[in-house]
């Protein structure tokens, strides 16, 4: 944020830095909005709904009923790799959506929050694709659903949320991009621009991120990228107060 608007520093982004942690962190020293120069949107990440392997919950719609039966002393649990993660937001949209209470339990890494799905410790979890695939083709979790729009080549037999009615979780996927300081040259970031598109045009790069479970990016413009984070900024506010998330 206070660096040299040259650019020759930069900075790979996840949806935390943007759109999460404002509304998280009351005294942030930036503004998310005006602090920046974005240039480009990279790849894409879905999440996994999960449960346990012997989980009586076999879909979405499933879990969602089984979580609204539970009463107060008995909700079910989630974990996720800390508060005010993606991870953690996404669940909390679901529990809204089955107008149900669910109990999150955060965890100190991903590696134990998968580990305590796999032995039951909790109920569900939600978890980045790459994260969680070896885990699915074990058997040793079950995958109810993915954020994506489509099917993963990755796990092809998981249906979508949208398939189930909520394609609102599409908006929740993680993201990666890169960004600049603020007021930046437009040649600069043009000049950027294209090199990094280029890059991701490029079909090795494009198998290498599939086959690790990401999405290369369709290269859109650097005002596109803009205007994505802005609505994310948006969409993540009333996710982070439901989520009751907030550090001084």
């Amino acid at each position: 944020a206070r660096s040299n608007s040259d650019g020759y520093t930069l900075s790979l982004i996840s949806p935390a830095v943007l759109t999460i942690n404002p509304w998280v962190y009351k005294n942030l020293t930036y503004d998310p909005l005006k602090d920046f120069t974005p240039v480009i949107k990279l790849a894409t990440a879905s999440s996994l709904l999960l449960v346990p392997a012997q989980s009586p919950a076999t879909s979405v719609r499933d879990l969602m009923r089984l979580m609204k039966e539970r009463k107060q002393g008995n909700y079910m649990q989630y974990n996720s790799a800390g508060n005010g993660t993606t991870q953690h937001l996404q669940a909390v949209l679901l529990a809204k959506l089955a107008d149900a209470t669910a109990q999150h339990v955060p965890y100190s890494s991903v590696s134990n929050q998968l580990n305590a799905l796999v032995t039951g410790e909790v109920d569900f979890s939600l978890a980045v694709l790459p994260a969680a695939s070896r885990l699915v083709k074990s058997g040793r979790i079950r995958a109810l659903a993915i954020t994506s729009a489509e099917r993963s080549a990755v796990l092809p037999d998981v249906p979508t949320f949208r398939s189930a009615g909520f394609d609102v979780f599409e908006k929740t996927g993680i993201w990666w991009g890169i960004i600049g300081p603020k007021a930046m040259p437009e040649a600069i970031t043009q000049a950027l621009h294209s090199a990094l598109a280029k890059v991701l045009g490029n079909p090795g790069v494009q198998e290498k991120l599939a086959n690790m479970g990401f999405e290369a990016e369709r290269p859109a413009p650097a005002s596109e990228f803009a205007q994505f984070i802005r609505v994310q900024h948006a969409f993540m506010e009333d996710l982070v107060k439901r989520s009751g998330t907030a550090i001084q």
